[in-house]
């Protein structure tokens, strides 16, 4: 609604540029879907191996933590991205189509949304991973991201008049 709109030929450029990076998280986002729906799989398949002998066992365990640590990984990726998707709404609102300011803000608070429900992923898959390290530096990562995605939510909305 801002490119080859009268008023806004200065911008043109830029906002075809954050279409283009859009699209990017747009086609990354949906494939997220794929990967998480592959990621539980592989959790499910991995509590399916044997465990009848103390090396299978073993072997069980660790296939265990290696896919929940991945499926932990998924969400996050969704979680990082979906705060990129509110940073381009909020350019979108700022420097685009006055008219289409309230479609910049339901994209960001679509967005949080999407974030907060990856980071909840996210941390329901920590409940079941044995590896401390791994466990605080996630942790700590999606304590991160929410406070940014909530910061940064509230940053471009005060930009839509109501």
């Amino acid at each position: 609604l801002t490119v080859g709109k009268k008023g806004y030929e200065a911008v043109e450029e830029e906002m075809q540029a954050l279409a283009g990076q859009a699209a990017q998280l747009r086609t990354k986002l949906t494939a997220a879907i794929d990967g998480d729906a592959d990621a539980y799989t592989a959790v499910m398949a991995a509590y399916r191996l044997p465990k009848t002998t103390d090396e299978e066992t073993a072997v069980r365990r660790q296939k265990i933590q290696e896919a929940i640590k991945h499926a932990a990984l998924v969400p996050l990726e969704v979680a990082r991205d979906s705060l990129a998707v509110i940073d381009l709404a909020g350019q979108a609102i700022r420097k685009g189509n006055k008219n289409a300011a309230s479609d910049g803000a339901v994209a960001a608070m679509n967005a949080r949304t999407g974030a907060l429900a990856a980071i909840y992923n996210v941390r329901i898959n920590l409940g079941s991973i044995n590896d401390d390290s791994f466990v605080d530096k996630l942790a700590q990562e999606v304590k991160v991201l929410q406070d940014q995605v909530a910061e940064k939510e509230k940053e471009v909305l005060s930009h839509v008049a109501v």
